[in-house]
């Protein structure tokens, strides 16, 4: 099986070279030093075919050229890709759970259980193996909502009397497929009037909910 890539954005090159040193046994790493804007952040992960993100959450100590900590990447990366692997790394993550009440705790990771090659292995494999199977239960639910996006269409074009049963669940998996980085380019843009109006009130809905989980 081909290795996941997973980009490692810290403020300090010693810190992004010894977590490249542990995740290069599981992973391809590709090293994030700055950006410039979200939107530029987006297109890199989509131009490397990035699998995941590994973020330090105190991104603005150590004279750092970051304005924002990890979590602010989190709902970044999140608002612009749907359900993304994204991994908040910390020392403190009891502390940043509490902070971060609005991201799942699963995805604060601590570097506590990060040997980098020294003394016992057991607790790093399976925080290398927690962040793996993550990624597998992403990729499997965008197959599954592609895979069923793809029925509808046939669906849609063979038997359109049928189809209206289905249009709802048509909408939605367009928009959120829409929102997964390997569904932004599926060529499935059929709606009717009626589908386009559902449509914009569900946009409207999401937007409101995403406006609400940033404050």
């Amino acid at each position: 099986m081909a290795k996941y890539t997973i980009a490692i954005i810290d403020e300090e090159s010693e810190q992004r070279n010894d977590f490249e040193f542990v995740f290069e046994k599981e992973f391809n790493v590709y090293q994030i030093a700055e950006y410039d804007t979200i939107e530029n952040l987006i297109d890199t992960i989509k131009s490397e075919k990035i699998d995941a993100v590994a973020i330090d959450y105190r991104l603005t100590e150590h004279n750092s050229s970051f304005s924002d900590n990890g979590d602010f990447f989190f709902r970044e990366i999140r608002k612009n890709l749907l359900e993304f692997p994204v991994f908040i790394l910390t020392r403190s993550s009891d502390e940043v759970k509490k902070i971060c009440k609005t991201i799942d705790p699963s995805f604060i990771m601590d570097k506590e259980n990060i040997s980098y090659g020294k003394g016992e292995q057991e607790k790093q494999e399976a925080f290398l193996e927690s962040i793996k199977t993550k990624i597998n239960v992403y990729k499997t639910d965008l197959q599954e909502k592609i895979d069923r996006l793809t029925d509808l269409e046939k669906i849609r074009k063979k038997n359109p009397e049928e189809f209206i049963k289905g249009e709802n669940e048509y909408i939605n998996l367009n928009f959120e497929l829409s929102k997964y980085i390997s569904g932004a380019n599926i060529p499935f843009t059929y709606f009717t009037k009626a589908s386009n109006d559902r449509l914009d009130s569900l946009i409207s809905k999401t937007e409101d909910i995403l406006r609400k989980l940033d404050n």
